[in-house]
């Protein structure tokens, strides 16, 4: 018999260990500052991509400095030819903070329909997309 030798070195063991206890703390729901993404543009159908692309101008001309200076947002968009049940249950299950719902009804009254964890609960609220850029920076504040 022969005694087994590990050699073992954990340099990031106490900030695995933090980030594992904070994870199951928030249940995965991080911060609105902290998200991997924030926000996920889910549309209704293909007829409204020329008015997503205003949104994502709105969004990429936000940048929030509380808590952290300079933080741009981070987005992304689902064109996938799925239906709008599936791209929310999407974005719900990788616990994105924002869901920024697009239609026709949308692009024709200007708005978005905004779907988004806030502490406990799921709310929705329906805006006019001039105002997007306010809301997120009270949102994140």
């Amino acid at each position: 018999k022969k005694m087994p030798i590990m050699i073992h070195k954990a340099l990031l063991g106490s900030t695995e260990r933090f980030l594992s206890v904070y994870i199951e703390h928030t249940n995965g729901h991080f911060p609105f500052w902290l998200a991997p993404e924030q926000i996920r543009i889910v549309t209704v159908n293909d007829k409204v991509n020329d008015y997503v692309k205003q949104v994502q101008d709105v969004l990429s001309d936000i940048i929030l400095m509380q808590p952290l200076k300079f933080n741009e947002l981070r987005f992304s968009t689902d064109l996938r030819k799925e239906n709008l049940g599936k791209k929310i249950k999407s974005a719900e299950e990788l616990k994105i903070p924002v869901i920024i719902i697009v239609g026709p009804k949308d692009e024709e009254a200007q708005t978005v329909s905004l779907r988004y964890f806030d502490g406990a609960e799921t709310k929705e609220d329906k805006i006019p997309l001039t105002e997007l850029a306010n809301w997120m920076l009270k949102f994140n504040g």
